[in-house]
C-alpha cells in the first residue's frame, strides 16, 4: 500500500496513540508494522503507544531500533491499558493499591526511557476509576502519590516528563478539568509533571475549553485531539481548525496526538483523519 505523504504544516508535529502488540502476536505485530510504514508514508511525527504487558512486549531497545527504522519518534508511553489489566489506581484509598499504582507508573517510565529520547509518560485513567470520586480525600491521595511516584523517579535517575491527562468524570475519579489537573500539578511536585488537554474530554467538562487552555499554555507539551464522539478527528463535530489556529497564535510547539475509537481499520482511519486535517488547517 502507497500512501501520499501529507501537507500538513511543519509544526504541527502529529503522532497517534495505539497499543504494543505482546512480542509472540505475530498478526498483532504485523497490524503494528502496517500502522508504523502508514504514519512513515503520511510524514507523521510519531507514535504514542499503549504497552498492556511491559514483560511480555517488545524490548524497549528492539523498539526503538523499530521506530527508527520507520523514521518515528516515540514520543509518549500511555499508562491506561496497563493500569486497567491490573487494577491500579492512584487515589485509592486501599495502601497496597496505591502502592503497586505507583511502582507500575515507575515501570512505565523505566520502559520510556529506554525505549525513545524524551519519551514521556501519560497517567490517565491510572488516576482511578469514577466510583473513587465518592470517596473522601481521592483528590488528596492522588496528590500524595503523584508526589511519592516523581521523588523515587529521581531517586532512580529517571528522566521522564509525566503528564496528567484531564479525563471527563465518567471515566476517572479526579481530575476532570484542565484546571483541575494544573492545580494538582502545581500541588503535587515542582517539575517534571506536565498538563495533557484532550479534545474530547474538554468537550464534555469545559464551560469554555479555550481559555483553559490559554491559562495553562506553559504547563503543555501534548495536546490529544479525539472528535466529540471519541472517533479520530474528522469523524465528528470539533473544529479542529480552530483549535490549531489558536494553539499556534498563542506560541504553542507541543505535540499533537490522534487518539480514539475506529470506524473501520486503525490504518484507514488514520489516513482519512490526515486527509482530513490537511484540507481544514
Amino acid at each position: 500500500m502507497t500512501v501520499q505523504k501529507s501537507i500538513l504544516p511543519e509544526q504541527f508535529r502529529l503522532t497517534v496513540q495505539t497499543a504494543v502488540p505482546p512480542a509472540g502476536d505475530r498478526q498483532g505485530l504485523t497490524e503494528f508494522i502496517c500502522l508504523l510504514e502508514t504514519a512513515r508514508q503520511l510524514g507523521m511525527y510519531g507514535v504514542e503507544l499503549n504497552v498492556p504487558d511491559l514483560e511480555e512486549t517488545i524490548p524497549a531497545a528492539d523498539l526503538r531500533e523499530l521506530l527508527a527504522k520507520y523514521q518515528l519518534r516515540l514520543t509518549y508511553i500511555a499508562s491506561g491499558i496497563y493500569a486497567a489489566k491490573r487494577g491500579l489506581a492512584l487515589a485509592s484509598a486501599d495502601a497496597g493499591v496505591r502502592e503497586a499504582s505507583v511502582e507500575g507508573w515507575l515501570a512505565n517510565m523505566r520502559y520510556a526511557q529506554e525505549a525513545g529520547e524524551n519519551c514521556g509518560v501519560i497517567i490517565g485513567t491510572l488516576k482511578g476509576s469514577p466510583q473513587l470520586a465518592e470517596t473522601e480525600g481521592a483528590q488528596r491521595r492522588l496528590e500524595d502519590s503523584l508526589r511519592e511516584g516523581m521523588v523515587r523517579a529521581r531517586q532512580e535517575g529517571l528522566d521522564v516528563p509525566v503528564l496528567l491527562e484531564a479525563t471527563n468524570h465518567y471515566e476517572a475519579s479526579a481530575v476532570n478539568t484542565v484546571a483541575q489537573a494544573a492545580e494538582t500539578v502545581k500541588a503535587a511536585v515542582s517539575g517534571g509533571l506536565f498538563v495533557l488537554p484532550d479534545t474530547y474530554h474538554m468537550n464534555i467538562e469545559e464551560k469554555d475549553a479555550f481559555e483553559a487552555v490559554r491559562t495553562v499554555l506553559p504547563l503543555m507539551r501534548n495536546i490529544h485531539i479525539s472528535d466529540n464522539n471519541r472517533y479520530f478527528p474528522g469523524f465528528g463535530a470539533i473544529d479542529f481548525a480552530r483549535w490549531y489556529t489558536f494553539l499556534n497564535k498563542n506560541g504553542y510547539r507541543g505535540t499533537y496526538g490522534i487518539e480514539g475509537r475506529l470506524i473501520g481499520s486503525l490504518c484507514g482511519d488514520l489516513e482519512e483523519s490526515v486527509r482530513f486535517l490537511e484540507e481544514v488547517l
